[in-house]
């Protein structure tokens, strides 16, 4: 099948490079065979050397490749349920997986390049149907990347990676009465911040804030 489609595996490429391969022979097999009863892939770590998926990717490089992806899909996949389908494991795992609790601690201008290229992905790849099957806050993260709101994803994101359970009531010792004010202030202040500036897109909705 590799030499009857051509198909070869991107050395080139650092991350996702499986993908390239994997989807048009996916697509393009007779059968596929799953071999689940044994281990088959091993990640060796060495010191000093991070894997590559622990690492932040370079936005152009990042969405040059998930671009390529995208389009062997679409151009070996009908319009319909199937397509919708793969384009919806990409947009939540490979887009939309960018703007977790990890995208507030990037640089201003890797923020923003993140934002600009997701969003010509969501234009030119994910329609309405597709962002449609999304739970809300997704679907207001893909609003946010397709309006270019690099500020206001970034306080969602605040906000989500910070949302816990509140916590049980403290006992009235006077050490700890005196401390908490100060300690609530300290930390809750850019939460409170993040907390305004996304409560609008919150309230279009009905999606609670956390």
């Amino acid at each position: 099948m590799t030499e009857e489609h051509g198909l070869r595996f991107a050395e080139n490429v650092r991350l996702a490079e499986e993908q390239i391969f994997v989807v048009p022979a996916y697509l393009k097999a007779r059968s596929i065979s799953v071999v689940a009863d044994y281990d088959c892939y091993y990640l060796v770590r060495r010191e000093n050397f991070p894997h590559l998926t622990h690492q932040a990717p370079d936005p152009a490089m990042f969405y040059s490749n998930l671009r390529n992806v995208l389009k062997i899909a679409r151009d070996h996949v009908a319009p319909g349920p199937q397509l919708e389908s793969l384009l919806n494991r990409w947009l939540r795992l490979e887009i939309l997986g960018r703007f977790d609790g990890r995208f507030a601690k990037l640089p201003d201008d890797a923020r923003n390049a993140h934002v600009k290229l997701a969003g010509e992905l969501l234009r030119e790849y994910f329609p309405q149907t597709v962002i449609d099957q999304l739970a809300p806050l997704f679907k207001l993260r893909c609003q946010l990347i397709a309006q270019g709101q690099s500020e206001e994803l970034t306080a969602l994101t605040m906000l989500l990676a910070n949302a816990k359970p509140k916590p049980k009531p403290l006992n009235s010792d006077t050490h700890t009465a005196k401390r908490q004010p100060e300690n609530q202030n300290r930390f809750t202040r850019p939460l409170v911040a993040a907390r305004r500036r996304v409560r609008k897109y919150f309230d279009q909705d009905g999606t609670s804030i956390p």
